[in-house]
Parts: C-alpha cells; sequence; structure tokens
C-alpha cells in the first residue's frame, strides 16, 4: 500500500504524499481497535477493586486479617491507605511476614496488632526448629476455656517458619479477643494447624474455636446474597489472567453455601442460590454445574 502511495502521489506535493503516508499508517492500529475493543474494555472492569472491598467488609470491626498474596493483599492496602476504607482492619501479608524489615514496618504503623513482638525482639522472629506440638490459646472471655491447637513443622519437616510464629503470638495475646481471618487465598490448608477451627464466610477464613460456631452459614450467607460487589466478578465479557485467578475463592464460598444448604435440606434456599449462579454466570446453570466445571 506504501508502494502504490508513492507511485500515486509522485507527482504531487511533499504534504500529499505525507498525509497519505499517515493515513495508510493509521489502518492497521485502527482496524485492531475497532476489532478488538469491545473484548478489551476495561472501563467499567471494578473486579480488582471489589475484590478487595468484599475481603475487607467480610471482616467484623476491629479484626485481624492474614492475606496470601498480591490479589487479596494490594486492593485491601489500596482501600485502607487511599480511600480510608475499614482502617480498623489489620491486614497482615503473611509470607512477607517472613522478613524482619515488614514485620518492622507494621510496628511502625500498626501499633494495634495485638502482639507481644517489639522492636528489640525482632532479632529473634526467624526459623526454628519445631517439632509437631500442642500449643493451647486461652480466651479471654472465660478462663476456664481453652483451644488447644496441634502444630507440625511447617517447612521440611523440621522448621517453623517465622510467618507461623507471628500467627501464633498474635493467637495467644489477643485471646480470641479480636477476630482473626484469612483469606481464602489460602485454601484449605491454613497456617498452623487452623484449618480444623476455620469457618468459611465468603473471600475469608474465620478462625472459631466454639464448634457451634464453626457451623454457623448466616455470615457467608448474608455476604454472598446481601454484602458482596460482584460488578465485573460476575460478567464474562473478558476475563484476564488475573481476573480468573480470582474467581475460584469466590466460586468456593457459593459452593460451601450450596453444601450447607444441602446438608440442611433447605431446598428452597438453595434453589435461590443456584438462580444467583445463574444470574451471575449464565453458563453455569447453578451449583452443581458449577461444581462439575471446577473438576475439568
Amino acid at each position: 500500500l506504501m508502494r502504490g502511495a508513492r507511485r500515486v502521489s509522485k507527482n504531487r506535493p511533499a504534504a500529499a504524499q505525507a498525509a497519505a503516508a499517515v493515513v495508510l499508517a493509521a489502518v492497521l492500529p485502527v482496524n485492531t481497535v475497532v476489532a478488538n475493543f469491545t473484548n478489551n474494555d476495561m472501563s467499567d472492569n471494578y473486579s480488582a477493586y471489589n475484590y478487595g472491598w468484599n475481603i475487607l467488609n467480610s471482616c467484623e470491626p476491629e479484626a485481624v486479617l492474614f492475606t496470601a498474596g498480591d490479589n487479596d493483599t494490594f486492593m485491601p492496602w489500596y482501600l485502607q491507605q487511599v480511600e480510608g476504607l475499614r482502617t480498623d482492619v489489620v491486614v497482615i501479608n503473611g509470607p512477607l511476614s517472613n522478613a524482619p524489615w515488614y514485620l518492622r514496618t507494621l510496628l511502625r504503623y500498626r501499633p494495634d496488632i495485638p502482639w507481644t513482638i517489639t522492636a528489640d525482639s525482632l532479632p529473634t522472629m526467624n526459623v526454628i526448629e519445631w517439632r509437631t506440638d500442642t500449643v493451647t490459646v486461652a480466651d479471654s472471655a472465660d478462663s476456664t476455656r481453652k483451644t488447644d491447637i496441634v502444630i507440625a513443622p511447617s517447612i521440611a519437616d523440621k522448621y517453623l517458619l517465622a510467618q507461623d510464629r507471628v500467627v501464633l503470638n498474635i493467637l495467644k495475646e489477643n485471646r480470641w479477643r479480636q477476630p482473626v481471618y484469612f483469606t481464602s487465598g489460602y485454601g484449605r490448608q491454613l497456617r498452623v494447624g487452623l484449618s480444623g477451627l476455620a469457618r468459611l464466610d465468603g473471600l475469608v477464613w474465620r478462625i472459631m474455636p466454639d464448634p457451634e460456631k464453626r457451623a454457623d452459614l448466616t455470615a457467608l450467607e448474608d455476604n454472598i446474597f446481601r454484602n458482596y460487589r460482584y460488578g465485573g466478578l460476575g460478567e464474562t465479557a473478558f476475563f484476564d489472567k488475573t481476573r480468573k485467578s480470582m474467581m475460584p475463592s469466590l466460586y468456593m464460598s457459593f459452593l460451601s453455601l450450596a453444601q450447607g444448604y444441602a446438608a440442611a435440606q433447605e431446598e428452597d434456599r438453595l434453589a435461590e442460590l443456584n438462580a444467583k449462579i445463574n444470574e451471575l454466570w449464565p453458563e453455569y446453570d447453578g451449583a452443581e454445574s458449577l461444581a462439575e466445571s471446577l473438576k475439568k
């Protein structure tokens, strides 16, 4: 096309030749925009914002929240530090807790953390040798009630990581005064043997020493039906790699509630949940269809 344009405009002014070249040079990118704009338009994609918003608002007031990775850490940080949302929640990134500089930062910016770690004790917060042992956490509301947690080594079957020592320190010092959560990014294998004490409340696990309260679906139900924002999370027009990586945590919340309804034979509520799933993700015909897709 360019060679043809030069031949056609050979006897024309240089400005005309330049204009023709510019027009032709614009054809390819303009065509690319026209062909791909709809699939790549992110102007209405609030998936990252709503993901962080949902995580923070899953937590009770004055909670301690342990996060696992990038997606569940950076958005809560942004929402707290830039927009002032739910600054009452202490957000602690688990993996970063292995680094002394990060613990030093927490000491400086979050003096409200319920722990006994100080600037003087930071040099001792490192990997230690550990054999499987039972750690007892007392209850501040009832001195006769104690929770035993069996803790195995977290690395090489021999050592306990600094991040696990941070979790233990907070549990023992907090004594269940402030709610403690882990983001669902941890999966079902929570740190320091806490999986058996965890209740899924949506995008977070809440550590609940009381077995009766662990079976309560109220928080999960409220979050899914009334509290969560789904803008960008339930739309299927365009799913980039990061957005796709957020979805399993949300799917797990819906499937957990479906299992709870099925176990309690709450057929009407299960039907309502299936309708919600189909509304958000039309390609899935309820919880059963969603569960089957995750197996593939």
